[in-house]
């Protein structure tokens, strides 16, 4: 049998909350002022579960319960709606070379769903579900022809990207997979998981080439910085409060520092040079990779920040919060 359906990142998430606040390492700054457009009132409509921006910077894809939605980045307003067959999304992305979307989500405790629509007109491609629970994450090589997901079973599942065909399940987690990311050199996979670990594989033969296991609590999101001179680096958030920055093809724990809140999401800014963090105070927070000074965003939402993008071009971000909204943020410098 192929996949679980799992539920949305935030009602995985929400199992864990309440935990006492940590200690801030790193300097900690509280901006006065935030640069933000909104779309909509501040309402409780469907947690906006996911968030990406297409290359060119023109537009912003988001997920809900509602299915998904195609907006301006200008002004954020809606242009086009697409219902998607689940109960819950979790994810999306658009493909390296900007002709495809996957969207993964799911019914909990039934099926996960995965589907591979064109972009930008949405069409679909193709969509499977598989198994009895849900997705949680879903991520294109930069080749295009390999779709690596997270599943609530513990695999982590590749297939084939342009017809859906299962390829391979790789083994190792040993509870729910939280997000996925293939690196560009087109062998390294990296699978989180609610077990506080981060596996790195070789996805070509199968193998666990090395586990991660200094997170000290389960493994929400990962993100790969966009630079590509040097080793490749990589961010993660925890229920423990940390975002910890990795080399994870010579598995070095390079540096971290604690937020106040435990994280959802975070996202790399396109020069690479810092890391936003969108967490469950409501705040947004922006680490500097080299020197861990973290500046705060507060009052983004009164729920919480579910999803988080950075605009491809701008120093300017997009999240999602738990009461339904869509919000643009300009980053101080």
């Amino acid at each position: 049998m192929w996949m679980s359906a799992f539920p949305t990142r935030p009602c995985l998430t929400q199992r864990w909350s309440g935990h006492l606040a940590l200690a801030m390492i790193g300097l900690m700054l509280t901006v006065g002022s935030v640069a933000v457009s909104a779309a909509g009132p501040e309402a409780f409509e469907p947690p906006v579960t996911c968030l990406c921006i297409s290359a060119d910077g023109e537009y912003v894809v988001d997920g809900s319960q509602a299915g998904i939605r195609i907006r301006r980045w200008h002004d954020l307003a809606v242009e086009a709606e697409h219902p998607i067959p689940c109960a819950q999304i979790h994810d999306c992305r658009i493909s390296a070379d900007q002709s495809r979307l996957v969207v993964v989500g799911g019914d909990p405790g039934q099926t996960s769903f995965v589907g591979v629509y064109a972009w930008p007109d949405v069409s679909e491609i193709w969509s499977r579900q598989f198994g009895e629970d849900v997705l949680y994450a879903g991520s294109f090589a930069q080749s295009g022809d390999v779709l690596a997901l997270a599943g609530h079973d513990h695999g982590v599942y590749l297939v084939n990207a342009d017809n859906g065909e299962p390829q391979s399940i790789l083994r190792g987690h040993s509870k729910p997979a939280t997000d996925v990311r293939i690196l560009n050199d087109s062998r390294t996979l990296l699978s989180c998981s609610i077990d506080q670990t981060i596996r790195v594989w070789n996805y070509q033969t199968g193998s666990i080439v090395r586990s991660l296991n200094n997170h000290t609590q389960p493994v929400i999101a990962m993100a790969v910085r966009p630079v590509t001179e040097g080793l490749p680096m990589i961010a993660s958030v925890g229920e423990d409060r940390t975002v910890r920055l990795w080399q994870p093809t010579i598995g070095r724990l390079v540096r971290f520092c604690r937020l106040k809140s435990p994280a959802n999401a975070l996202t790399w800014t396109n020069t690479g040079d810092r890391i936003i963090a969108g967490c469950r105070d409501g705040c947004v927070y922006s680490i500097v990779a080299d020197t861990l000074e973290v500046r705060t965003y507060p009052d983004i939402s009164s729920g919480w920040v579910n999803s988080i993008a950075a605009h491809p071009k701008q120093s300017s971000i997009v999240v999602g919060t738990s009461t339904g909204r869509v919000r643009k943020i300009l980053l101080d410098h």
